[in-house]
């Protein structure tokens, strides 16, 4: 028997406490490791303040844990950015002896995520559907699960035209989630009582400031819902890498409304340079009004489905509020989505 099997038969672990990941993972790693025991447990609760968290395993249950425990400072970060701001679920990997956890010992943290490999033919299809949008009064079909990002300047209607098109998606889902980031629930009342935005049913309407993504994929579940993120600048992290909550959010947010049918109007202002010019001297787009100018998060423009950019020029002739499809991608204009529901026999949405 060689050094290999040794490591082997050192890492067996009893069945009740060895899960199907964790056999693969010491399978793999037998002749590249050291042999250690470990259990995977994922992490249930975390409370900043104490640094104290609540551990999981479905074999063992549940144990309490301390991050101050943990030595590396960039396992300590790792937890805080990936866990608590909104990142993919962390498994913490305890050393163990044997039905004892080392506190202070090694921990790794993992993310579990198993790749999947599906044959084309195993793939279930169903029709893509589409959203109408109407942006500063041009309309715009977007794929219906996804992410639509509106940029634009400061005054250039993001707001406005969120709230307008609120109506639009009400007619084709339960409940509209309103993350109100920038402007205050009144901000939002008064508006719709002063009859700026058509009228929708305000009982439809969920307004909410938390920026905890678990908190949002929770309240979304699985119900035919939409969510308004105004605006993701205002979810900004400390440190060398500001944007990372950022990512985390949209990226888990992304996810969960592709996996359920749901749909993501994310708003975001672009980056401000005093020499930029948006609008050419006859009143029509500048090239340089493209996706690299969304501010925050490269990722954002990259996993949207559609973008849209609106500001509003202020010319001699022709001014007034303008929308660029920065990102077409999978919408459709009225013409292109009319052959479409002529050739499938589908419905329009409007």
């Amino acid at each position: 028997m060689g050094y290999a099997d040794d490591i082997r038969d050192e890492l067996e672990l009893d069945e009740d406490f060895e899960t199907a990941e964790e056999r693969e993972f010491r399978e793999l790693t037998t002749t590249s490791f050291d042999p250690q025991r470990y259990v995977s447990f994922q992490v249930k609760e975390y409370d900043r303040s104490t640094g104290w968290m609540m551990l999981h395993h479905p074999s063992i249950g549940e144990m309490s844990y301390n991050v101050l425990w943990i030595v590396n400072k960039e396992d300590r970060r790792t937890l805080v950015d990936n866990y608590v701001k909104g990142g993919p679920p962390i498994y913490v990997r305890l050393q163990r002896q044997g039905n004892k956890f080392i506190k202070g010992g090694v921990i790794v943290f993992e993310q579990l995520d198993k790749p999947t490999f599906t044959p084309l033919t195993k793939v279930v299809s169903k029709p893509i559907d589409f959203l109408r949008y109407n942006i500063s009064g041009q309309p715009f079909n977007v794929q219906r699960d996804g992410i639509l990002v509106l940029c634009g300047t400061p005054g250039s209607g993001k707001t406005h035209n969120a709230l307008h098109n609120i109506h639009n998606l009400m007619s084709v889902f339960d409940e509209v989630l309103y993350l109100n980031w920038e402007v205050t629930e009144n901000d939002i009342k008064q508006r719709v009582l002063t009859g700026r935005v058509p009228p929708f049913n305000g009982d439809k309407l969920i307004l909410s400031q938390t920026q905890n993504v678990r908190e949002v994929t929770k309240w979304l579940g699985s119900k035919n819902a939409a969510v308004i993120v105004d605006n993701i600048d205002n979810l900004i992290g400390a440190g060398d890498n500001q944007f990372q909550e950022q990512l985390a959010f949209i990226k888990e947010l992304d996810k969960h409304i592709k996996a359920n049918n749901q749909h993501a109007l994310i708003l975001t202002q672009h980056i401000k340079d005093s020499k930029m010019s948006l609008f050419k001297k006859d009143g029509s787009w500048s090239d340089i009004v493209n996706l690299s100018l969304l501010s925050g998060v490269k990722q954002l423009g990259d996993m949207s489905r559609s973008a849209i950019f609106t500001s509003y020029y202020d010319g001699d002739v022709g001014s007034g509020y303008k929308t660029k499809i920065i990102k077409k991608g999978s919408g459709l204009y009225d013409s292109e989505l009319k052959a479409l529901a002529s050739d499938s026999g589908r419905p329009l949405p409007f």
